[in-house]
């Protein structure tokens, strides 16, 4: 085994509201960890971001709730050959995701959890199993659950 696989990563967890992190790894060609184990990636670059902020007193409507935006974005070790070019990094990226969450539980512990995200064109080698990048279209998502008191003998989602 010749390549590298590294991460490196900031986290805020404790605090009354906002917590938060940043990330940045890289796997480099050679890394093989199909010698120890199985693994679906390959040589990547990635980083991401998240920031939530919550509520764990409880008010007049909501027990608790918290939003949290995130991102993350993976790109193949192309995007270094000119790294100063943003149209390196926009031919090198192979995905990525913008996303936004809340969660609300209200003081009859009802609970309503709302997402959406953003997912840009990417690049994908794992389409073509291992043969020449093929582009992959973007998506949007949008996801509402509703559930009931889960307390209860009898509940609901």
């Amino acid at each position: 085994m010749a390549g590298v696989h590294w991460r490196v990563q900031l986290d805020k967890r404790g605090g009354e509201h906002w917590t938060g992190g940043l990330w940045a790894a890289e796997v480099t060609n050679g890394f093989e960890i199909k010698d120890l184990g199985f693994s679906t990636t390959a040589e990547r670059l990635d980083s991401g971001a998240r920031v939530s902020y919550r509520e764990i007193q409880p008010g007049s409507l909501f027990r608790s709730y918290d939003v949290t935006a995130m991102t993350y974005q993976n790109w193949s070790h192309e995007a270094l050959d000119d790294a100063w070019s943003v149209d390196s990094w926009q031919r090198a990226h192979l995905r990525g995701s913008f996303r936004l969450n809340t969660n609300w539980q209200f003081l009859n512990y009802w609970y309503v959890w709302l997402s959406g995200s953003y997912n840009p064109q990417s690049m994908s080698r794992s389409e073509t199993r291992g043969g020449a990048m093929m582009v992959t279209p973007g998506s949007t998502e949008f996801n509402v659950h509703v559930s009931s008191d889960s307390r209860k003998r009898l509940s609901f989602g």
